[in-house]
């Protein structure tokens, strides 16, 4: 191979330009040179090439074929050029690519699959060009992209939820596009993820379901429930999996539950809510399938055993959807959480000091819990409502127990939480604390 490559290209005035550039080159400059034309035919001769810079010209095409050999490029810069169209599949090979840049040209669709997986992938901008849509979801995949620019187009509706699994997002610019709607996918009833979820997924990013760089821009709406089922099920099992764990690592024990549930929900697993622990552990140390749904049967009959130790040890049967679980792989755990919620009433003594009666007890209890929900209870009731719950537990063939106590109303009750459960409930019905009982 010469010591040298040689670059021919035509200005928009008809001149002709060489560049020659040592074999061993990690940079080729080519911009504001006037280029309408050039042949890149020999580019994958530069093994060691690490940026290719061509802003500036009059280009309307380009040929990228044979930069997939230049597995080592970090920069790519077409920006300010006259393209219409810019064939992209060449970058798949290019798994160190770093920064793409095609701004400010002509650009009215761009395929982005084949920036799928590109791990090491930091910035694209695609501002100022003609876009009237595009496919985010390739880019669910690109686990450490910081800037999306996608500003200065004509985009009308984007999906945005592929980009909520990029954890290191710090900035999406989509301002300048007059009649954008930014959706993720809202309005279906399978998969919803909570506002806390999208929270742990892009770090500070997103602030419960309105992200600020998106607020800012004043065009949409207040978003609830994202959702991106069809985002899970294009990634195979592996990823699915170390994505999960990274986000309950980073969900703070004040919203662990809020985060499992919306996890369990994207995964058709919300009859197991229930789970008082975190399944992250189990989840890492799952195989590494290429099989999504094989992955994701192995997960959840790991997390029923979870769940049948935690009835046996007298855990918490909180949460649990029975009517759901009866028709799921859940209901081999049905007879046994019935039961021992019928014997957490027959274990739980309520405390009645100066006719005050006490409930913290009972709000341990699965069939207590939901009860006391429903009549608007919290701590404490008098005795008419301990009438109430009387008549209400008799209905269920239960009979609720209490003592009259001359001390401090300590209750009795046998259900085993873990500290975080225990905090939850009292948020959840906001109780100072539940421990003293």
């Amino acid at each position: 191979m010469s010591d040298y490559i040689s670059f021919n290209y035509t200005t928009h005035r008809g001149q002709s330009g060489t560049l020659n550039l040592l074999a061993t080159g990690k940079s080729l400059r080519l911009h504001h040179k006037d280029i309408n034309f050039i042949n890149l035919s020999e580019i994958g001769q530069l093994e060691e090439l690490h940026s290719l810079n061509l802003q500036s010209n009059r280009l309307e095409h380009i040929d990228l074929t044979e930069i997939s050999r230049c597995r080592n490029l970090r920069i790519l810069n077409l920006s300010d050029n006259r393209l219409t169209e810019v064939d992209l599949e060449p970058l798949k090979e290019c798994e160190h690519l770093e920064i793409l840049t095609i701004a400010r040209n002509l650009l009215e669709f761009v395929d982005i699959s084949p920036l799928e997986g590109l791990k090491g992938l930091r910035t694209i901008s695609f501002s100022e060009n003609n876009l009237q849509s595009i496919d985010l979801f390739p880019l669910a995949r690109c686990e450490n992209l910081r800037t999306l620019n996608l500003l200065g187009n004509l985009l009308h509706e984007v999906n945005l939820a592929p980009i909520l699994m990029c954890l290191h997002l710090q900035r999406v610019e989509l301002s300048g596009n007059p009649s954008f709607r930014g959706t993720f996918e809202e309005g279906s009833d399978n998969h919803p993820f909570s506002a806390i979820l999208i929270d742990a997924l892009v770090k500070n990013a997103w602030k419960y379901g309105k992200p600020e760089w998106l607020t800012k821009t004043g065009r949409i709406n207040d978003i609830e429930k994202p959702h991106f089922s069809e985002l899970i099920e294009r990634l195979d099992w592996d990823e699915v999996r170390v994505k999960i764990g990274h986000t309950l690592k980073k969900t703070i024990n004040a919203h662990w539950f809020d985060s499992q549930k919306a996890i369990l929900e994207s995964l058709k697993m919300s009859e197991l809510i229930g789970l008082d622990a975190t399944f992250r552990d189990i989840l890492l140390k799952l195989p590494k399938l290429c099989d999504y749904e094989e992955g994701r049967n192995i997960l959840y009959e790991r997390i029923l055993e979870m769940i049948r130790l935690q009835i046996e040890n007298k855990g918490s049967t909180h949460f649990f959807d029975v009517d759901k679980m009866s028709t799921k792989g859940a209901s081999v755990l049905l007879s046994d959480i019935l039961n021992r919620r019928r014997e957490e009433i027959e274990e739980t003594v309520l405390a009645i000091h100066d006719d005050k009666v006490y409930l913290s007890p009972l709000w341990k209890t699965g069939y207590g819990f939901e009860i006391l929900k429903r009549l608007g209870m919290r701590n404490t009731t008098d005795r008419i409502g301990l009438g109430t719950l009387e008549e209400m537990f008799t209905s269920l063939g239960m009979t609720l127990r209490y003592r009259v106590v001359k001390h401090w109303p300590f209750g009795e009750c046998t259900v085993r939480l873990s500290s975080r459960m225990e905090h939850l409930l009292d948020r959840m019905i906001g109780l100072p604390t539940m421990s003293k009982s």
